[in-house]
């Protein structure tokens, strides 16, 4: 499903996450997982601010988040 819903809207992050979250079912998994490849797909950049700006998450805030993501590029870059 998770693919489905990113196949489905592969240029839009938003579109992704809100078909995930209204097909039904395990709807925060496949969420997270279509969230996932369209990230991936299309960057950071598709994700809407708002989104970034509400996030409370002290331990992984979208910058910790960033800068691991530009850790694990940076080592399997070189391989």
């Amino acid at each position: 499903m998770a693919l489905y819903c990113f196949l489905r809207h592969p240029q839009s992050f938003a579109d992704v996450i809100h078909q995930a979250v209204f097909i039904g079912g395990d709807t925060d998994t496949i969420a997270s997982m279509a969230g996932a490849v369209s990230g991936g797909f299309l960057g950071e950049a598709a994700v809407p601010a708002n989104w970034l700006a509400a996030i409370r998450e002290e331990t992984y805030p979208p910058g910790a988040i960033r800068d691991l993501a530009d850790q694990l590029y940076d080592k399997f870059a070189r391989d």
